[in-house]
């Protein structure tokens, strides 16, 4: 007989929602508060870019996720940083704005939903060290989607296309 209990990986899915949960919370609480260096920051990373990419950890291979948990640490913070400036952006347009929420919301649900997948397969510290890959991998991947959809709208409201 089969064991229908659900994987550990899906049964860990609601730790992960609360985490994105309490990022998306801190999020909206500096929101208001964007400061002169986080503008700077934010413009810095929505410039063209010819560096190497400085979130490819360089994590020993033996499983564990700790190493690989601070560059997704970075990730993210980058990609607050990107989504908040988007938002701030995107204040005359309350149509992409909203359009923004609702598929950042719906990222992070295929982003939980995706590292529950991806890792079930492994167990013990493998998984975790999976679901961190995981998200550091997505999360790169949705910041530069952040950042070249910033960089359009800036390029056509310079040209007063995008307003």
């Amino acid at each position: 007989m089969h064991d229908r209990r659900m994987p550990m990986s899906i049964r860990f899915t609601p730790a992960i929602l609360a985490s994105a949960l309490c990022s998306v919370i801190s999020v909206a609480a500096i929101a208001g508060t964007t400061t002169g260096d986080a503008r700077d920051d934010y413009q810095r990373l929505i410039a063209p870019r010819e560096r190497a990419d400085d979130l490819v950890p360089n994590c020993p291979s033996d499983g564990s996720s700790s190493c690989l948990k601070v560059f997704v640490d970075k990730a993210d913070a980058r990609l607050n940083l990107l989504y908040q400036g988007l938002m701030k952006q995107l204040n005359m347009q309350p149509d992409v704005k909203q359009a923004l929420i609702e598929s950042e919301r719906k990222w992070i649900a295929f982003r939980d939903a995706n590292c529950s997948v991806r890792s079930a397969y492994y167990r013990g510290a493998l998984h975790d060290y999976m679901i961190q890959s995981c998200l550091l991998d997505l999360t790169k991947q949705r910041a530069e989607e952040l950042r070249k959809f910033a960089r359009t709208d800036q390029m056509l409201t310079d040209l007063g296309i995008g307003e």
